[in-house]
């Protein structure tokens, strides 16, 4: 939000009018702007809750939060915004290299920079009412993973980087590791009732199994 009203205080325009002018309309991000996304036609709708139980989010208007989310694109979009920041065409090299420095714990200027099976991996996500979305970037292979869920229990960041291991999975695992417990993880529909045993109460129909570090692990959308 400071950061917004800097760029407004800095160029004597609005923030909204300032972006489209130097970053969107120039690199042709056509889909892509600031608003009330419920004003916007052909667009996705924000969802919270399971699938039995599912509702839509109406009530958030992304303008209350102003520069730290009121923005909305398409992965075609956000994949043009990548591509532009690594062909310095929006920042120079000099402030792209700057803002891809890690400052602490792999924490750069807005964006998480690690590397994942020797390749260099810039991410970051996005969340709000109803939205979930997280993009990974791999500058040394031109190579873009955007998920973009309009549910908010979605877990884009989980599905980003299992669809990097799959692409990189030759430098990562062995084959029958990759597709041993590998094979397991994913959503799980719950058709028949579970009581709670275990101490493990089912509060919705979905489940996510994960693998991590050898083990599965499973999790509710409430996070049990």
């Amino acid at each position: 939000v400071l950061l917004a009203k800097i760029v407004e205080k800095v160029t004597g325009q609005d923030y909204d009018t300032y972006l489209w002018e130097n970053i969107l309309e120039p690199l042709e991000m056509n889909s892509s702007g600031l608003g009330d996304f419920n004003m916007i036609g052909n667009r996705a709708i924000a969802h919270k809750g399971g699938l039995s139980k599912s509702r839509v989010i109406s009530n958030f208007k992304p303008q209350w939060i102003y520069g730290m989310g009121e923005m909305y694109a398409t992965a075609a979009d956000l994949n043009k915004w990548l591509l532009a920041l690594d062909h310095n065409e929006v920042l120079s090299e000099e402030s792209r290299n700057a803002m891809l420095t890690p400052v602490k714990n792999n924490y750069a200027y807005g964006w998480h920079v690690r590397d994942h099976a020797g390749h260099t991996q810039v991410s970051h996500g996005g969340y709000l009412p109803g939205w979930n979305s997280y993009v990974y970037y791999y500058p040394e292979d031109t190579l873009s993973i955007i998920v973009l869920s309009n549910k908010e229990e979605s877990n884009p960041m989980l599905l980003g980087r299992e669809i990097g291991n799959i692409l990189f999975a030759n430098e990562i695992f062995l084959l029958d590791e990759f597709f041993g417990q590998q094979l397991y993880t994913g959503r799980y529909e719950v058709i028949d009732e579970i009581n709670e045993e275990n101490g493990l109460p089912i509060a919705s129909d979905i489940l996510m199994i994960n693998e991590e570090h050898g083990s599965l692990q499973v999790r509710t959308p409430k996070g049990k």
